[in-house]
């Protein structure tokens, strides 16, 4: 059953990215002379292709599984409620500092890796425009200018990527203590009343 909507959803995120793809291409298209005059072609090609990447791997995975845990909290708290509503709130204790560190986390995440995207467009950006006119860079001899230029985007994106690791490996294991100690508080409240029968 797993892999029948494991199936479904990649099937369905495959069919949305199409459709998103072929509306961004034609929209880039009606886009006035301008727009290009102030835009970079590997960083366009960079947003069209990363971006509809990632949401195409949220509809195939995150979607389901935020539909999975938000549906298994509601039932989860609807059958403790009915079972002993103050052992409830004392398993819901911690649910609002995981709410709140999850929020700043997200807003801090964000920045960092809206950084991170916007570098890998310049990395894109670099290989679009030496690429194409290579004969030019030749010509003048600039090889090395090039290729320093793309060594200095690639360490600008390794630095942002470590400091979104960094973060990311940092907030988890917060959460994973937080979710310890809702489980320590239903033991030290809970487990007296088991053994009290």
């Amino acid at each position: 059953m797993g892999a029948l909507r494991s199936y479904l959803m990649a099937y369905l995120g495959e069919r949305i990215i199409i459709g998103m793809k072929q509306q961004l291409y034609a929209h880039l298209h009606r886009l006035s002379m301008g727009f290009y005059d102030q835009q970079q072609t590997g960083s366009l090609m960079y947003r069209v292709n990363s971006d509809t990447g990632r949401l195409q791997s949220f509809i195939a995975n995150g979607l389901q599984n935020l539909l999975r845990d938000v549906a298994e909290v509601i039932v989860i708290s609807v059958i403790l409620f009915r079972m002993h509503w103050i052992l409830a709130i004392v398993v819901l204790v911690p649910l609002p500092f995981i709410v709140w560190g999850s929020h700043a986390f997200g807003k801090r995440i964000h920045r960092i890796y809206h950084r991170v995207w916007r570098i890998g467009s310049q990395v894109e950006a670099v290989i679009a425009d030496a690429l194409p006119g290579i004969r030019v860079v030749k010509a003048f001899d600039k090889d090395r200018y090039e290729v320093r230029r793309f060594a200095s985007k690639q360490h600008d994106a390794f630095r942002a990527s470590m400091q979104a690791s960094l973060l990311s490996n940092t907030f988890w294991p917060a959460l994973g203590l937080l979710t310890m100690a809702g489980t320590l508080t239903i033991w030290g409240y809970g487990g007296p009343l088991v053994l009290a029968g």
